[in-house]
């Protein structure tokens, strides 16, 4: 059966999902923030020996809400740099929508999601998996996170070819399909307007006009840019 959701049926939905499962929980969402309600849920699920797979996208994701999870004995962490997917399965339902794992998304946003269970469950599941799959080897433990962020830094802090966040000017890797650092990312993300102006040239770090998600790098940088990208072709 698949049925359409409103923010309190997701919030009932996702409830389930975790006290029914069985074998495994597995949480992919932007941001985490959650009360005690479904910390203690959790900590249920792992005394019925359910694994607990986390996966998130804030880099600024609450410690005490990772610390409680983590203290569970079938439980990890991970974090994804720039996932905005929210999902959320056990080994018999599954839930896709607009709803953040935090408190304010239950409380202040209107959300929907698609609730799949039976014969639908089985025919979605197998995608999701390998979604999941994807993005969970692409993504970083928490216990390991300080470690390569700091490895990153040291590695690119005096590479001129590093690029610069287009909102902050830190220095981050060179991607003009990411031109943004982690945190400046999690607040751009609320909106997600690719036009939205920032400051900064992607490539030389500069203050420009025009600069925006869509359009990172300034005139000259983009010149440059795509001169680079056809020699590589």
């Amino acid at each position: 059966m698949t049925e359409l959701l409103t923010t309190k049926e997701m919030l009932v939905a996702l409830d389930n999902i975790i006290k029914k499962a069985e074998k495994y929980i597995c949480i992919f969402s932007y941001n985490i923030k959650i009360d005690q309600n479904f910390t203690s849920r959790l900590r249920n699920a792992s005394k019925r020996d359910v694994s607990i797979n986390l996966v998130f996208g804030v880099n600024n994701g609450d410690p005490n809400t990772i610390e409680e999870i983590l203290k569970l004995p079938k439980a990890k962490v991970y974090f994804k740099e720039y996932m905005h997917a929210k999902f959320f399965y056990n080994e018999k339902e599954l839930l896709i929508g607009s709803m953040n794992l935090s408190e304010a998304s239950a409380r202040n946003n209107f959300e929907l999601g698609v609730y799949f269970t039976g014969e639908d469950y089985q025919k979605a599941i197998k995608k999701v998996k390998e979604e999941a799959r994807e993005i969970t080897t692409d993504s970083v433990e928490w216990s390991q996170l300080s470690k390569v962020k700091s490895e990153f830094v040291r590695l690119h802090q005096n590479d001129p070819s590093a690029g610069k966040c287009v909102r902050c000017a830190v220095a981050i890797n060179y991607d003009p399909s990411r031109p943004l650092c982690v945190r400046c990312f999690s607040d751009w993300a609320e909106w997600e307007n690719e036009y939205y102006p920032e400051r900064f040239c992607h490539r030389c770090g500069q203050s420009k006009n025009g600069i925006s998600f869509r359009l990172p790098q300034c005139n000259d940088c983009y010149s440059i840019y795509s001169k680079t990208k056809s020699n590589n072709f």
